[in-house]
């Protein structure tokens, strides 16, 4: 797991080999809904993160909820709408790309979005 100290509470983000189903289900679901794949993948079809960021506008904060987890709570425990506000009113920008770049880094594209053609 790595972690992100936000606001004075430290966050994990799931490493490779840690990410869990409920979890995997939630990021899918929430990027299939908001997000226009094609738009978020340059020409060597590698996930542009600044441009997933900006597909995503005023929901980012939302994937970043679903993302990290207050280290000591579970992951079926936290509050993803409390989160989601924590992080809109607290997170810079970069700091939200960084750990998008960073899960994607390590989870890849592929295990959230099973994708034929923007396959890892």
């Amino acid at each position: 797991m790595k972690e992100y100290t936000i606001n004075d509470t430290v966050y994990l983000l799931p490493g490779k080999g840690e990410l869990i189903l409920a979890q995997a289900e939630q990021i899918s679901k929430f990027i299939k809904s908001n997000v226009d794949i094609d738009k978020v993948f340059d020409e060597e079809g590698d996930i542009n993160i600044v441009k997933l960021a900006v597909e995503l506008g005023s929901s980012l904060s939302r994937l970043l909820a679903i993302l990290l987890t207050p280290k000591g709570v579970k992951f079926k425990d936290k509050n993803i709408d409390k989160l989601e506000e924590e992080f809109k009113y607290n997170l810079s920008v970069d700091t939200a790309i960084e750990i998008i770049s960073d899960f994607f880094t390590m989870q890849g594209w592929g295990s959230v979005i099973p994708d034929q053609n923007h396959q890892e």
